[in-house]
């Protein structure tokens, strides 16, 4: 991920945003076939992080893998969270 950062003009704040992409969750099944399940992160302030969603998708794809974009991780994200995270709550 770039390093990337939003001003809050109003405070006069800088936030910087640190979150990782290489935090997915895969499955390799020869009868279901290659699945990934990717955060995504370009959304509200962070829209120029879209940018990188997609190139991050389109590697997976390029791999053979049925890519699954994640809906806005940025709460997980600015919480030091990941889908690694969420996942002993996901039900196979």
């Amino acid at each position: 991920m770039p390093l990337t950062y939003v001003d809050d003009p109003r405070s006069r704040t800088r936030f910087w945003y640190f979150a990782t992409s290489n935090n997915c969750l895969v499955q390799i099944d020869k009868r279901a076939g290659n699945h990934v399940w990717l955060p995504s992160y370009g959304h509200s302030d962070w829209a120029d992080l879209a940018a990188t969603d997609r190139a991050n998708q389109h590697i997976w794809e390029g791999l053979g893998f049925t890519v699954h974009m994640l809906a806005d991780f940025h709460p997980f994200a600015q919480n030091l969270g990941s889908v690694h995270c969420i996942k002993k709550y996901l039900e196979r």
